[in-house]
Formats: structure tokens, C-alpha cells, sequence
């Protein structure tokens, strides 16, 4: 057996840790024998905790929507939640290329919609077109904090990238001193120098969020944003060219559309039109407007004629270019707090997670 953090039910919105239980007797321990061809076996060095881990385990995701969640754990078949990790593989499956026994990696395993097994484990089993290689002078700690960042920020980059060919537009990143929008900031400060960068945080993140590089910041507390921008006499131009959105809900969609440059800008979220996906299930009209919203009406608006302002979700399943790009930057999010594999620590990070009070990305350390 090995040593893991698992469930036996579905717990409640918000209950997830009334659920969680660690211990070293139930799961057995992965060895290479279960591998498939196309399969690697990871010693677990570190995990990072989530939000959409939290909504995957008790059934959350995206709302509730049905396609997105994790089988439905039980006793017999226990859940072992998470997705982000870094570790050593310790045996590759016959037809993997890329990986060598002994190789450090870090990368993710997806729970919704493929339904792979969680990392919040002492070993798992990965697929390898969502690893990468650990560079030498990362850490375990630091490769398990970068994984959602960069897979996301890494797909909002890339969308982001045709429209700043020039290097000098405006964009706008909400939840800029978020995990994701940290590392949007300073991989786009990094690639374009001349970018005017505007942060939209509160106004206790605002020396951080202009130390990684925004050139001026708005706090999402003084109103819309779009009555700042339009009422400020220091912009001389109040359009944006992009605006990358890691926060979500209508509210923003709604602020976006008017302070976007009406027949070339570029909106890229990653959440789409509820804030806070995943605190509430959605009846089936409210998941219907969602999809709808999100995904539909944004493929429809981008075919039609004429010059007009583009709509995208960022939803990656593996690396992109952006990806690889931000880690030859080393683009580092920051971390708020590293704890060790124990019962306690863990259901503390989780809630904490969970309330969106994280200011920086929790991280397990195996190795602790």
C-alpha cells in the first residue's frame, strides 16, 4: 500500500474535507506491471492544491455539468484527487519515446473529462504528451506550482500573441495577481517590452502586480472597470487591444465590451461568464446559458464577416508553444505556502483553496 489522500463518497459542495481521508493502508501502490504502452509510473516528489481539484471531487466542475466530473468514488473504487505534480518516473511504458527511468518531470493528469487518477498519492501514473522535463535548476516545489499556471497562461498566451504583433498595443489582464495572471503579466512584459500593460487587482496587490511588469494597475474594488478607464484622464486612448480575463463572471464580459477596441480586439477567458465556477451547481438552464454563452456564441460571433472583436476560452488539455515558451523565461508564480504530506496540513490548504484566500499557490511536499 502507499500512502494517499483519497474519498469513498462525493461529498457536498464546500464538505470536502468532512470526506478526505490519508492514510497508508488503502491504495495499493502503482507499480510498472499496470502500465499501458503509452503510460509512465511517477514517484510523486510534490503536488500543487487547486481549485478545480476541490470541484472535481465533490462534483463541481464547470458547474456540475455532467461530462466534467470524476467517476463517482465509493468504497470498492476510491477517489484520489488532484492534478498537478512533479516527481521522478520510475518505469515507462513500451511504446514511450521521450522519458527515460530516473527523469525528473512535472505535468498534470486530467481527472475531468479523461478521468485519469489524481497525484495526491506517492506515485501515479502519467500520460506523457502532459509532462515536461524538470529543468535542473527547478525544484520539485517549484515545477509542481508552475504546472496550471503554465498550461493555462500558456493558451492565453498564444491566443493572446496575433494581436500584439506590433508590440506596443494595450492589453488588460484581470486577476492580474492571480497564479495565472501573474505569470500572463510577466511572460507578455517579457516577449514585448513596449506593451502597455494595465492590471486590474485590488489595491493591496498593486506594487506586486506592477513589480512583474504592468505599466499602470485598476482596482476591481472602486466600481466596473470600464467607468475607470473611460472616466480616467490619463488614458489618451481608453480602447484595449486585448483583454485576458482569469477571473470570469458577466460582469466583466459585460465592463470588456466596452472599453475593447471595437473592430480588432481579442477577449480570451479562461473561466468564461461565472465567477467562481464551481462554488454552486448549475440547474439546467443555467449550465445550458453557460455553455452557451462561453463556448457557442463566441464560435459563432468569430465566423461572421467584417472586422470585429474576437471571443476565446482558454481550455487547454496538454502544453502548448506558450507553454514552452514561458518556461525557457523562467517565469516562476509565487507560492504562498509549502506543507508537508499530513492529514491536518492538507484539509487546511484544501479549505483554504477552496475560499479563493490563496494569494500564491499551495504546494505538498512528499519530500518534507
Amino acid at each position: 500500500m502507499m500512502k494517499a489522500a483519497y474519498i469513498t463518497s462525493r461529498p457536498d459542495i464546500g464538505k470536502l474535507t468532512e470526506h478526505l481521508q490519508l492514510d497508508e493502508t488503502t491504495i495499493p501502490t502503482l507499480t510498472a506491471s499496470e502500465l499501458k504502452p503509452n503510460q509512465v509510473l511517477i514517484h510523486v516528489k510534490a503536488f500543487s492544491i487547486n481549485i478545480d481539484d476541490v470541484n472535481v471531487a465533490q462534483g463541481s466542475m464547470l458547474g456540475g455539468i455532467g461530462i466534467a466530473q470524476a467517476p463517482y468514488p465509493t468504497k470498492s473504487n476510491p477517489h484520489v484527487p488532484g492534478s498537478a505534480y512533479s516527481g521522478t518516473i520510475q518505469a515507462v511504458g513500451s511504446k514511450v519515446t521521450d522519458f527515460l527511468k530516473g527523469d525528473r518531470v512535472f505535468g498534470f493528469n486530467a481527472q475531468p473529462f479523461l478521468h485519469e487518477m489524481g497525484p495526491w498519492a506517492e506515485r501515479t501514473i502519467g500520460n506523457p504528451k502532459n509532462l515536461l522535463k524538470l529543468p535542473n535548476n527547478f525544484t520539485f516545489v517549484q515545477g509542481a506550482a508552475l504546472v496550471m499556471p503554465l498550461v493555462v497562461a500558456g493558451d492565453m498566451y498564444d491566443l493572446a500573441v496575433p494581436s500584439v504583433a506590433m508590440g506596443t498595443e494595450r492589453v488588460m489582464v484581470l486577476g492580474a495577481s492571480g497564479g495565472i495572471g501573474s505569470v500572463l503579466v510577466q511572460a507578455l512584459r517579457k516577449k514585448f517590452p513596449k506593451l502597455h500593460i494595465v492590471g486590474v487587482c485590488s489595491s493591496k496587490s498593486n506594487d506586486f502586480v506592477m513589480k512583474l511588469g504592468a505599466n499602470s494597475t485598476i482596482d476591481y474594488n472602486k466600481g466596473p472597470i470600464h467607468v475607470t478607464v473611460l472616466g480616467s484622464s490619463a488614458n489618451d486612448n481608453s480602447n484595449f487591444d486585448v483583454i485576458l480575463d482569469c477571473v470570469g463572471g458577466y460582469d466583466y464580459y459585460q465592463s470588456a465590451e466596452k472599453i475593447l477596441a471595437p473592430r480588432t480586439g481579442t477577449f480570451i477567458t479562461c473561466t468564461g461568464t461565472e465567477q467562481w465556477i464551481g462554488d454552486r451547481m448549475f440547474t439546467r438552464l443555467e449550465a445550458f446559458q453557460y455553455l452557451w454563452q462561453t463556448f457557442m456564441v463566441p464560435l459563432i460571433y468569430n465566423r461572421l464577416p467584417g472586422k470585429h472583436p474576437y471571443y476565446y476560452f482558454a481550455g487547454p488539455m496538454t502544453f502548448g508553444e506558450g507553454s514552452r515558451m514561458i518556461m525557457e523565461q523562467k517565469t516562476i508564480p509565487g507560492i504562498e505556502k509549502v506543507i508537508p504530506f499530513e492529514e491536518d496540513a492538507l484539509k487546511s490548504a484544501i479549505n483554504l483553496v477552496a475560499a479563493h484566500r490563496a494569494k500564491g499557490k499551495i504546494v505538498v511536499n512528499l519530500e518534507a
